[in-house]
């Protein structure tokens, strides 16, 4: 009997593999969705150079034809792995974690990795404010970029609402300079007595401004969000496929036109996903629970 038992688990498994590449497949042209919200202020005539130069470097690196399209949100880019119209879709890292949620057999390829700290918020005030926390800032004017990221913003509303308000009610005014720079130079001036941006913008600021940085410091720091994610779903491109662009394009940034582009969408290289990255994904989906709607500072 247990014999038997053993013999129908193991045909079963035997189909199942079957089955998926049997339904899996590689089409002449691997079809690649990339968020709008990672474009920033690439405007579509931009976008096309973009998507030329990315067409051309993954020919070179894996072999295959690519086409680079741009997506509205993470649930449409989810919907078109789903349905096979996209073959891999580029996702922030914690909306991946959110998709996968909904859709378990959504799997990363890759990462695509940066800076660790463009990924870090941070809240700067005056080196000689004499506040402890954030709580100590309510009331007072915050500088929060128009440009700056979104988990900037995730973590300003997280923040804000753990002391029982949103942005907009916690602080007296949320002004908008244009970029990271703006605000952190808003800071120095008086003009606002603190800046959300990024780690990276921060440390930036003391390479291209070292006297005006010595009159800053960080209040309080996130963790790392987690890096985007290159995925898709199981069963829907072949392992073949998958390994070819995966082998290809993690050696791109050690190429001339393979490392422009990776300047262009302000990348550092793709890179293998690393053991612990589902444990990470489930912290952020925790600590950053999916929203109804986009996340924005209110």
């Amino acid at each position: 009997m247990v014999r038997t038992i053993s013999h129908i688990a193991l045909l079963t498994a035997v189909v199942a593999a079957w089955v998926t590449s049997a339904t899996a497949h590689s089409p002449a042209t691997i079809k690649i969705g990339l968020l709008k919200s990672m474009l920033h202020d690439t405007d579509r005539a931009r976008f096309e150079v973009l998507a030329a130069n990315f067409r051309t470097v993954m020919k070179e690196q894996t072999g295959l034809a690519g086409e680079l399209l741009s997506v509205d949100s993470a649930d449409e880019l989810r919907r078109q792995l789903e349905e096979g119209t996209l073959q891999l879709g580029a996702f922030h890292g914690y909306e991946f974690a959110w998709e996968q949620a909904k859709r378990p057999d959504l799997e990363p390829l890759m990462l695509a990795a940066s800076n660790p700290d463009v990924l870090r918020p941070v809240i700067v005030v005056a080196k000689d404010n004499p506040a402890k926390n954030v709580n100590d800032l309510r009331g007072k004017v915050l500088a929060l970029p128009a440009k700056g990221r979104d988990c900037v913003r995730m973590f300003l509303n997280r923040l804000c609402r753990s002391n029982g308000a949103k942005p907009n009610e916690f602080f007296s005014q949320v002004r908008t300079p244009d970029g990271n720079q703006d605000a952190l130079d808003d800071v120095v001036d008086g003009g606002v007595q603190a800046a959300a941006v990024n780690k990276a913008s921060f440390t930036l600021f003391g390479r291209l401004k070292p006297q005006r940085a010595t009159k800053l410091r960080v209040l309080v720091q996130s963790e790392v969000f987690p890096p985007s994610v290159i995925a898709c779903v199981r069963g829907k491109l072949d392992t073949a496929t998958q390994r070819r662009f995966r082998d290809g394009m993690s050696t791109a940034h050690e190429t001339q036109r393979g490392n422009h582009l990776i300047e262009q969408i302000k990348l550092e290289r793709f890179e293998p996903v690393p053991a612990d990255f589902a444990r990470r994904l489930t912290e952020i989906a925790k600590a950053y629970p999916a929203p109804a709607k986009a996340p924005i500072a209110e």
